[in-house]
């Protein structure tokens, strides 16, 4: 665990020192607003990562025997990001049998088990007393969330990404709403370009959180995970987890990147990076190229196994409970029998909204050109590509 947390201290560490270098400030200024919020949200950060490392050091003395947890068959939802990754999370978490995932508060607050048995006891404590407390959480959760629920709605109990639980290590990529201009924060989009040391302590670190997750819920469950940023793991959890299942979602890339653009507007105002769109926007979509590219190279080495699935987001808008139910059939996913027949009308990406994005940063117009054969390449290796 000591390499886990000396890593969590040196590349936030990192991610400071390339915000406050020159080429830094100038991809991403610090304006009043930026400084305002970074002074707001950093001493909160910090308090609660400090909580967290507390509460990993609690569990290897208290609950040692979490290490020796079998993660078997999981299940990893991956791809890129606006392209139906949500609503087949929650699909499958509603529906496959015996599964787990992490919830929004498990992922952000409490990824140690003392602090989950510390929660839980204060939200009894809360019930008895009529439950004030989840009523300030979930307000502060509203408000934290804002315009985000027209496009990724956000509460307490339901199912996330559990990239979220990487925030102590520095190994989450939503960071890079407060430091756009970080080398250290995009280089989580290639996983292959780190040093072997620091990537296996990265991926050491996220299976130790897995198994702490299904100590507390059951280790006999089936963990569920999903991470749109995740396209460059891939390989790396099909090493670790080889009985693992695999669900690579796609969508057009203009689409994908045009939306997501717009789904992170409202967040880089807030946190005062209006004035860093131009270089997001370019960074965005080199990322997007390299997503594409690193979910060709996989889907072409595994989509003959029945271990990995292929979902275009189209196609599984049209008809949710058909494709998603012979896929999780061809890959050995019970389902409870109800289940295809619910949830059909919030396919896709949540709710339909208008992309809005800074008028001072078009996306590049060579993306769709560099991208689209790729989302092409990759469609025709799927399982959903040609409909139900």
């Amino acid at each position: 665990m000591m390499r886990a947390f000396l890593l969590g201290v040196r590349l936030p560490g990192r991610v400071v020192r390339e915000s406050l270098r020159r080429e830094g400030r100038i991809a991403a200024p610090f304006g009043l607003r930026r400084i305002g919020a970074l002074l707001l949200i950093a001493p909160v950060f910090a308090a609660l990562q400090l909580c967290h490392w507390i509460g990993f050091a609690l569990d290897e003395w208290l609950f040692p025997k979490y290490r020796s947890v079998n993660i078997r068959q999981p299940v990893f939802i991956s791809g890129i990001p606006r392209s139906g990754t949500t609503f087949v999370h929650r699909f499958l978490a509603k529906h496959l049998v015996d599964t787990t995932t992490f919830s929004t508060w498990e992922a952000v607050l409490a990824p140690s088990i003392c602090e989950r048995l510390l929660v839980r006891a204060l939200d009894r404590l809360d019930q008895l007393l009529g439950g004030p407390g989840r009523r300030l959480l979930g307000w502060i959760t509203e408000r934290m969330a804002g315009r985000q629920d027209a496009f990724h709605p956000i509460r307490l109990e339901d199912g996330e990404e559990d990239y979220l639980a990487l925030l102590p290590i520095g190994g989450c990529f939503i960071t890079v709403l407060l430091f756009p201009s970080s080398p250290q924060i995009w280089s989580l989009t290639a996983l292959e370009e780190w040093r072997a040391k620091d990537r296996a302590t990265l991926l050491d670190f996220y299976h130790r959180c897995l198994q702490r997750h299904l100590w507390f819920h059951g280790p006999d469950k089936r963990l569920l995970s999903k991470n749109a940023a995740f396209a460059s793991w891939l390989p790396y959890l099909r090493d670790r987890y080889p009985d693992g299942r695999f669900l690579v979602c796609v969508r057009p890339p203009h689409e994908a990147l045009a939306s997501n653009l717009s789904s992170l507007r409202g967040a880089l105002l807030a946190t005062g990076n209006a004035r860093a769109a131009p270089a997001f926007t370019t960074a965005m979509a080199k990322a997007y190229l390299r997503s594409f590219q690193q979910l060709l190279a996989f889907a072409s080495i595994q989509s003959t196994l029945p271990t990995v699935g292929i979902l275009d987001q189209p196609v599984l808008k049209a008809h949710p409970e058909k494709v998603l139910g012979r896929l999780c059939q061809e890959m050995g996913l019970p389902l409870e029998p109800s289940s295809l027949t619910q949830d059909s009308a919030s396919a896709g990406t949540t709710q339909p909204h208008r992309h809005r994005w800074f008028t001072a940063a078009p996306i590049p117009a060579q993306f769709s050109s560099q991208c689209h054969p790729i989302y092409e390449q990759i469609k025709a290796l799927g399982h959903s590509s040609s409909g139900p």
